[in-house]
């Protein structure tokens, strides 16, 4: 059963980081979101009990997020929208070219989730020992 969550959770991950522009989408936004939540809490759990890797489990939530928060500040600085950055200088789909903003996007978009997630694991299993919840 563990392994049809953690492909689950892949599989999920890697629509929202390769697709991101889907995520662009109200409804699309809300239905990762809440999938995301789900595995925060999961996450929170596992953490909690000292399990391993648990604290991969908040990147998704944290991705999405921190997606969206930056996305909006690039919308409106920019006004136009950010590209996750690849193999290429070029975005065929928005057809335009590659600029420095979309290569500091891409860096920030990856680093800071996983940022959020290390931290939540040391705080959670520092006071783990003195939490009443869960």
């Amino acid at each position: 059963m563990h392994w049809v969550f953690s492909i689950s959770y892949i599989v999920l991950s890697l629509t929202a980081f390769v697709v991101n522009w889907i995520l662009n989408k109200r409804y699309v936004f809300v239905i990762f979101l809440l999938i995301g939540f789900i595995y925060f809490i999961i996450s929170i759990y596992a953490s909690y009990h000292k399990m391993q890797f648990a604290s991969f489990l908040s990147w998704m939530f944290f991705y999405i997020l921190t997606y969206q928060i930056l996305r909006g500040f690039y919308v409106k600085q920019k006004n136009m929208e950010p590209i996750i950055t690849g193999y290429s200088n070029y975005d065929i789909r928005t057809n335009r070219k590659i600029i420095y903003s979309d290569y500091i996007f891409t860096v920030l978009i990856l680093i800071i989730p996983a940022l959020l997630s290390f931290i939540l694991d040391k705080i959670i299993t520092a006071y783990s020992g003195n939490m009443l919840i869960i």
